[in-house]
């Protein structure tokens, strides 16, 4: 027998122009929950801690691979994380710099989840599944010439996190002095395992995390 109810929904975190001033919302592709402060700025747990967590992964990786520098992050043109992305749909949409100088080498971490659910029999209950990340680093004199030289990468999840990626430069004359500058151009994220269904898969991107070295 059902429940006679009457519920008031949280706002779509998708409205959130709309929201006044201590007003709760919620994404419910996500489960993220954010509230609208009494300045005016949308606060969000989740996203807090899921970025904190992040970086903590992120410097300890640096520490057991002795890898030490700065962490960055990339900002997505008109993109609010965490957000659910289509399968092997470009995430960038412009050149995003990651360094002016010529790149000695890169730690790329990418925060991103799979969930999928498999079978009638296993209705409500989800999955994980490490994805497969796909990308292209340009290194080029400025980010229009012709004098490029591109990276195309292809790894899982675990694996990029841990992975040291140390670009070689083309050759040239004794003397010649050549910076790059490096930019990630495309990156895209599949599925691991085929045949699940399109249909039952839900990525989730939360952010992404850098640390270089530059070429002294």
């Amino acid at each position: 027998m059902s429940l006679n109810r009457f519920a008031i929904s949280a706002l779509s975190k998708h409205n959130k122009a709309e929201a006044i001033n201590e007003e709760i919302l919620v994404d419910k592709a996500t489960g993220e929950f954010l509230i609208k402060g009494l300045n005016g700025e949308f606060i969000s747990f989740n996203r807090l801690s899921r970025l904190q967590s992040h970086i903590n992964s992120i410097k300890n990786t640096c520490l057991t691979q002795n890898f030490y520098g700065k962490v960055y992050g990339i900002e997505l043109e008109d993109v609010d994380l965490p957000k659910v992305i289509d399968e092997d749909v470009e995430i960038i949409s412009s050149p995003q710099l990651l360094s002016p100088n010529q790149l000695d080498s890169l730690l790329l971490s990418i925060d991103v989840d799979a969930i999928f659910g498999i079978g009638d029999t296993n209705k409500g209950n989800v999955h994980m599944n490490e994805p497969k990340i796909n990308m292209t680093i340009l290194l080029a004199t400025n980010e229009t010439t012709t004098d490029t030289y591109g990276l195309t990468l292809e790894y899982n999840k675990s694996e990029l996190g841990l992975k040291i990626i140390k670009p070689e430069y083309p050759t040239w004359n004794p003397g010649d002095v050549i910076n790059y500058s490096s930019y990630i151009t495309s990156m895209t994220i599949s599925r691991n395992i085929l045949d699940i269904p399109a249909t039952d898969l839900r990525m989730i991107l939360y952010g992404i995390l850098y640390v270089i070295k530059e070429v002294s």
